[in-house]
């Protein structure tokens, strides 16, 4: 079965309270406007839920989380015409 990708956003204000709407880890925790390892923090634990919270809001006012999903992450840079981009 392939694995579904799911991610929210939180602000600061959710900080506090539970892990992420609820969600369960392994999660990804990383902040939106920053480049794709700038802040980011892995929950294995419910536990380690508000350090890594806290760490990426260092770097941001809001966070995207996501369900971890095992294998390798690719970023490919595109150049050219949106509408001509084929992968």
């Amino acid at each position: 079965m392939k694995p579904r990708f799911q991610q929210r956003n939180f602000g600061r204000e959710f900080r506090k309270n539970s892990v992420a709407g609820n969600w369960q880890p392994p999660l990804v925790v990383k902040p939106v406007r920053q480049g794709s390892s700038v802040g980011l923090q892995f929950v294995e634990r419910v536990e380690d839920w508000q350090n890594a919270l806290a760490e990426a809001l260092k770097f941001d006012s809001e966070v995207l989380v996501e369900r971890k999903i095992a294998g390798r992450e690719t970023t490919v840079g595109h150049f050219g015409p949106a509408n001509r981009c084929r992968l």
